[in-house]
């Protein structure tokens, strides 16, 4: 019994060692994807500013545009322009 087992427990290294080694480079990685995951976060880049500049921008007209529906519709004479 002692000698079917030798062989496998010879063997045994060999098929672990890839698992080790992949474990070992997750963990030595693991800080630095951390750091770069908060650095992302907590930065803004250009494309991103732009989209948010576009946003407040269609917000605002669409806040001026309610607006002035509701003063046309609430004051006809300020939209037909005669006073």
């Amino acid at each position: 019994m002692k000698t079917s087992a030798l062989p496998l427990v010879l063997l045994l290294p060999f098929f672990t060692s890839g698992c080790v080694v992949g474990t070992a480079w997750d963990l030595a990685s693991l800080p630095v994807k951390a750091t770069t995951k908060v650095v992302d976060w907590s930065t803004t880049d250009q494309a991103e500013a732009d989209r948010k500049a576009g946003r407040d921008m269609r917000l605002a007209d669409r806040q001026r545009e309610h607006r002035d529906n509701r003063q046309c519709r609430d004051f006809s004479a300020y939209c037909d322009g005669s006073e």
